[in-house]
């Protein structure tokens, strides 16, 4: 499925909070060294570069080996140009009561998702968080 047609398939309130992180983006930019809190981090070269979505990527779990630290049982969340990949991810050894699923799945299984998304970081705190809310096409829930 592309981005566009998960976007489109997407609940009415997530497709709203999209918008709203696209609209915020859009009014304030990037930061720049006049603004307090960015002063000291030149964000030049990420407000210059012409960002578009990647070509799909195989990736292997033999290509993520040299990665992988600590025990190989540890849970592993693995994510492919920005999508939770449940095959390369290690999720099996969980702690008793605790989920990890992708955030699509979780919108499918938990209608009180919309109460948590987007509701602890507001797209207004910063131009990175708006940007990231109008782009994000998945991610794991917890």
């Amino acid at each position: 499925m592309t981005a566009i047609a998960e976007r489109v398939s997407a609940p009415a309130w997530l497709l709203a909070l999209r918008a709203q992180g696209a609209e915020q983006f859009a009014a304030t930019g990037y930061p720049t060294s006049k603004d307090e809190d960015w002063r000291f981090t030149p964000v030049g070269p990420i407000a210059r570069a012409q960002f578009a979505p990647s070509a799909p990527a195989t990736v292997t779990a033999a290509a993520l080996a040299p990665f992988i630290f600590g025990q190989a049982e540890w849970p592993r969340l693995v994510f492919v140009n920005g999508r939770f990949d449940a095959s390369l991810s290690s999720i099996t050894a969980l702690p008793a009561g605790m989920t990890v699923s992708s955030l699509a799945e979780a919108l499918a299984a938990d209608p009180t998702l919309e109460q948590h998304l987007g509701r602890h970081v507001k797209v207004d705190v910063t131009p990175f968080v708006a940007q990231n809310t109008a782009e994000f096409a998945d991610g794991a829930v917890v």
